[in-house]
């Protein structure tokens, strides 16, 4: 008994193909080593094309420009964050420490003292640093 040897050529019959013999090209599909290609290709496409979207959101919006600093003073407007006054001043804290000053401005020229519309915090920085 002679086993096949896995490296000989195939002995398939070679002739004219039809029309209705080929497959249809699956663009969206992963199968195999064009598909897998194919999907890295899409995924880098998709990836570039959000980044660049919210590129653009975020210019548009004027948050691009800001400090840290900035949002952290900002009022946030978001429901159910009534009460988080002591966090807030905390992370102000913070970024003081870290070397951020409230006279640090954003890309429209608004300083960060000007920014703060909490009187609560307003009179804890003012207690720490008399000059707001």
């Amino acid at each position: 008994m002679q086993t096949a040897n896995p490296y000989t050529a195939p002995k398939a019959a070679v002739g004219d193909m039809d029309e209705q013999e080929y497959q249809p090209v699956k663009t969206f599909s992963a199968a195999g080593r064009i598909g897998r290609a194919r999907y890295i290709g899409y995924s880098i496409g998709w990836a570039l094309l959000v980044g660049l979207c919210a590129g653009v959101i975020a210019a548009a919006t004027g948050k691009a420009g800001s400090t840290p600093l900035h949002l952290a003073v900002a009022p946030t407007g978001a429901g159910g964050t009534a009460g988080t006054g002591e966090l807030q001043l905390e992370i102000v804290r913070m970024l003081l420490a870290a070397g951020a000053t409230l006279a640090d401005v954003d890309h429209h020229g608004v300083a960060v003292a000007d920014r703060i519309q909490s009187p609560a915090l307003r009179s804890a920085l003012a207690a720490e640093r008399p000059s707001i």
